[in-house]
């Protein structure tokens, strides 16, 4: 005897009303009459067959999203946030704007009572985590702690 899972069409369906018609697996039990850890079943099957295949866009800019993800794997960090920056002083009001809004935006939906954040711009000039800048970009010795 054939078992539900092993059937291609209703595992067609069930993907169908899971993915495209939005329902939840309950009520895909409920109109197919089936066990919920069937309908589970038949979603991963659905995925592994190849009947579902899931694609992620990335609206702003793929190549920093890589990127991103590359980094947080690498140093083990919760959210890495890139964002475009130019060359030359006539970019740098502009990359500075874009780096606040992205800084805004992460602390918006991050920050919590006690909790520490880090928000780094990485400049070209750096030698050392020891060097500093002046306003006009030049670097400058550390400030001494007393």
């Amino acid at each position: 005897m054939k078992k539900l899972v092993d059937d291609a069409r209703l595992i067609f369906k069930c993907c169908s009303l899971y993915y495209l018609d939005g329902l939840g697996q309950k009520e895909i039990c409920n109109l197919l009459g089936i066990s919920r850890p069937t309908v589970s079943r038949m979603l991963s099957l659905g995925k592994e067959t190849g009947i579902v295949r899931i694609e992620i866009q990335n609206p702003d800019n793929v190549l920093y999203g890589q990127m991103e993800r590359e980094l947080e794997k690498a140093l083990g960090l919760k959210e890495a946030i890139i964002v475009p920056g130019g060359l030359g002083p006539e970019s740098t009001s502009h990359s500075d704007a874009e780096l606040g809004r992205a800084a805004l935006k992460y602390l918006a939906r991050n920050i919590h009572e006690g909790d520490y954040n880090a928000i780094v711009q990485i400049l070209p000039k750096a030698k050392s985590s020891n060097q500093r800048f002046n306003e006009a970009g030049d670097i400058c010795s550390p400030p001494v702690m007393r």
